[in-house]
């Protein structure tokens, strides 16, 4: 492992500034050597410099964005065992990628291939190869339709968690169900970001760093007021990683005699009843924060009841 590996500085910008300031001599042999060795934690120091350089959110490129990416580039070392990482053979990316399609759904595939193209991208930046294994490398379509991919917790389902939970589980439920929170935003809320006087709070991790304002639900404005108020203060729920919140909820799912669909359910929970009650799927984009209204139209396709109804009085 190389010096700069087996010590990682306090923060974001001290671990990208300990490689920018290198000579270029310096950084091509630092690169050489992690990739000759193979070296996990070199190879990821260079690629997070690389992306909070010349990344397109800079040093605002979200930790939820640099685990997947770590993540992919531990599991492409793993894969390539006998390649040479500075001169991969000529079908090795798009293998790989090919592989991995027949282990992940397809926007785990894309993530992977995200954190590949970084490590490229990085290695090309420290002069250490012209290699780019990846450049032309596209993840196959999935011709399955995402309403058809999409599992929500039905309303039942979601009254029943309501029902048999309590305290930060309770939480969780109505931040996903009710809020439409994704898991990296429930963890990051804090109480400062929580306004119960006008019925908002403030996401301010969410996807690709935005930041937004989200209406509270009455069932979850009396969750939050229920909060002793010498515990408001700090981060809203007592879950600090992805995982706890995970345990917590299929904990619950268990006691109200709910399957488990993973805490994403609860977020597309809150679509799908926005829109059975609204019928507006502006409105829907607008609650779950989406990019785009294109990304919302999944929702008019994952229950046809309407168009049945329709159709029924032809």
């Amino acid at each position: 492992m190389t010096e700069l590996a087996k010590v990682a500085p306090s923060s974001l910008l001290q671990r990208t500034r300990d490689l920018a300031t290198m000579s270029e001599d310096e950084l091509r042999r630092f690169s050489s050597e992690a990739a000759r060795d193979r070296d996990d934690a070199a190879l990821w120091a260079l690629t997070e410099a690389h992306l909070t350089l010349h990344g397109s959110s800079g040093s605002r490129v979200s930790n939820h964005t640099l685990s997947a990416y770590r993540h992919a580039i531990s599991g492409l070392l793993e894969d390539w065992q006998g390649e040479n990482l500075l001169r991969p053979s000529r079908n090795a990316g798009v293998l790989w990628v090919r592989e991995l399609e027949g282990r992940f759904k397809s926007a785990s595939v894309r993530v992977h291939l995200a954190g590949a193209k970084a490590l490229y991208a990085a290695f090309r930046w420290s002069g250490a190869t012209d290699a780019a294994p990846f450049a032309d490398v596209k993840v196959a379509v999935d011709k399955t339709p995402s309403w058809e991919k999409r599992d929500a917790y039905t309303s039942t389902e979601v009254h029943w968690l309501e029902r048999c939970s309590e305290g930060p589980t309770l939480l969780v439920i109505l931040l996903g169900a009710h809020a439409g929170l994704r898991v990296s935003e429930m963890t990051a809320l804090k109480w400062e970001h929580v306004n119960l006087g006008d019925g908002t709070l403030r996401v301010v991790a969410g996807k690709g760093g935005k930041s937004a304002r989200v209406y509270l639900t009455p069932t979850l404005i009396q969750a939050l007021e229920a909060v002793a108020l010498e515990e408001r203060s700090g981060y809203v729920l007592p879950c600090r990683s992805r995982q706890a919140v995970y345990e917590r909820l299929e904990v619950a799912c268990r006691q109200a005699k709910v399957k488990f669909k993973g805490v994403h359910a609860l977020r597309h929970a809150s679509g799908t009843r926005l829109r059975d009650e609204t019928g507006d799927l502006a409105l829907v984009a607008d609650h779950l924060r989406h990019s785009s209204l294109d990304t919302a139209r999944g929702y008019a396709k994952a229950n046809n009841v309407q168009l049945k109804r329709a159709l029924g009085e032809w």
